[in-house]
Parts: structure tokens; sequence; C-alpha cells
């Protein structure tokens, strides 16, 4: 039931991210305006009016608390794998069986995603700080839109600089069980000889 649940979750904020996308699309082609014919207070308040649509909203606030769940589950998950505690064998444990089968196509795709976002913010705090540039003063639209690009893409590139520390730290803690695992048998090994040694003279 659980999977059932989240197949819609997941697909309404791809779906509220396609709007945002849309419609900040829009908000920009304004700006176009702007830049040609000057300051216009009616293209403004019409600007102004769409940041809603554009996430700034209900839709943006959504992503957002998604976006801060997810970076405060990371480092939770990366403290845990840090430290030897019973939490760290049923990290391991999740992330083993998150690493076999068809998750790991699903977490390429949500990492692919993320990196198409994250560049897709970039892009736009480019394109606003090049209308900075043009218009000399940035505009109330211009402010609301940067902060919420800025916002998006930090909580996204530390989300993504985790998520690879946490696989560094999973794959490092299961070369380290390898390795003594080894040590031990090597120990035994040699513990055998020795006896067998020490029995036959």
């Amino acid at each position: 039931m659980k999977r059932k649940r989240d197949v819609p979750t997941s697909l309404s904020v791809l779906a509220s991210y396609l709007n945002i996308s849309i419609t900040s699309l829009s908000v920009l082609a304004s700006y176009h305006t702007i830049s040609m014919h000057g300051f216009d207070p009616a293209i403004e308040t019409s600007k102004l009016r769409l940041l809603p649509r554009a996430g700034i909203g209900l839709g943006g606030k959504k992503m957002i608390q998604l976006l801060f769940t997810v970076l405060v589950a990371e480092a939770a998950a990366t403290a845990g794998l840090l430290f030897n505690t019973p939490l760290r064998k049923l990290l391991i444990l999740g992330l083993d069986r998150l690493k076999r089968g068809r998750s790991t196509v699903m977490v390429k795709t949500l990492a692919a995603t993320a990196v198409l976002v994250l560049a897709s913010s970039i892009y736009s705090m480019a394109e606003i700080r090049l209308r900075f540039a043009e218009l000399g003063a940035p505009t109330p639209t211009d402010q609301i839109l940067m902060s919420r690009h800025l916002l998006e893409a930090s909580l996204l590139g530390y989300s993504l600089f985790l998520a690879l520390i946490i696989d560094r730290l999973h794959l490092y803690i299961g070369e380290l069980h390898g390795l003594r695992n080894s040590m031990k048998a090597v120990m035994k090994q040699n513990r055998v000889i020795g006896t067998a040694k020490t029995g036959s003279s």
C-alpha cells in the first residue's frame, strides 16, 4: 500500500514542478518587455500575481519542505554511519537492499531529476543576474524569484552532496568489514597451523 501511495505523490510533485516551470517562463517573458520599454507598474503587478503559480505559494512551500525533510534525513543517516551504533547496522542493511534490483534505477532517476532541477535553478539565477545588470536595480519580482531559486539550488546541492557521502561511507564500511573478516580468517589459519606444528613436534 505504501508504494501505491508514493507513486501518486511523486507524480504530483513532478506535475507541480512542471506547472512552476511553465509559469516561470511566462514571468520571465514579461521581463523582455521591461528591458525594451522600461519599468511598467502594470506589468510588475501582473508578474507579482503570477508568483504564487510560479512556486512561491503552496506548491513552492511543499517543495521546499520536501527538500528540507530529505536534507535532515540524509544528515541523520550520515551521522548514523559515522558512529558504531546499532543504527549503523540497520542503515547498512537498508542501503544494501536499496542498491539491489529495481531500486537502483529509481535512485538514479531521482538523482538525475535533482541534477536537472539544480541546473534549471542555476540557469534561472544567471538570467536574473543578467537582468539586474540591464535594468540597473532589481525589481521586487526579481528579488523574490532570486531568493527562491537560491534556496532551492542550495538545498538540492547539499542533498546531492550528502547522498554522495552516504554512498561512499556505505562502500568503505563494506570494504572494511570484508578486510576484517579476511584478517580473522588468516589469523585462524595461522593458529591452526601453529597448533599443528607444536603437536607434531
